[in-house]
């Protein structure tokens, strides 16, 4: 028995050593298939001045919402605001995600903002049954847009 221990503790370093050593990607003669898979981009990157494509995706805007009440209920107004409009961008017909924009927008008091955001429902939804609401928030938001610039010093 301890003749079998003295040999195995001899042997291991020999068999640790003469096993075939795993090579990192980018050396020796690897195939691309056996690096993993890719992204592979088909688009080019937006250019200066354009806007980037978002296919609709429910599912990234629902996401997207709920970081953004994340941040909202902890008065962080500006990361609520980034995900309130992300979550837009990926569906562009979700009156909750307008909603909660525009109430980050009030707490920041961003009234041109609201009411680019009141305008741009209702572009994207000309059929929404959630009109009449963004169109009296649209008169609302300007009403306290002007004030808020015959406010401000020149």
């Amino acid at each position: 028995m301890m003749k079998i221990r003295i040999l195995l503790l001899l042997l291991i370093p020999f068999l640790i050593s003469a096993a075939p050593q795993r090579q990192r990607p980018g050396q020796g003669t690897e195939t691309r298939r056996s690096q993993g898979p890719v992204l592979i981009k088909d688009f080019e990157e937006p250019g200066e001045g354009e806007e980037k494509f978002y296919p609709h995706d429910p599912e990234q805007a629902r996401k997207n919402l709920e970081i953004g009440k994340y941040y909202f209920k902890r008065d962080n107004y500006a990361a609520a605001e980034d995900r309130f409009s992300e979550a837009i961008k990926y569906d562009r017909t979700w009156p909750e995600a307008y909603r909660k924009l525009l109430e980050t927008y009030e707490k920041l008091e961003k009234y041109e903002s609201a009411v680019e955001t009141c305008r741009s429902f209702a572009e994207n939804n000309p059929e929404s049954g959630d009109l009449d609401y963004f169109s009296k928030a649209e008169i609302s938001y300007q009403e306290k847009f002007d004030k808020q610039s015959a406010e401000a010093p020149e």
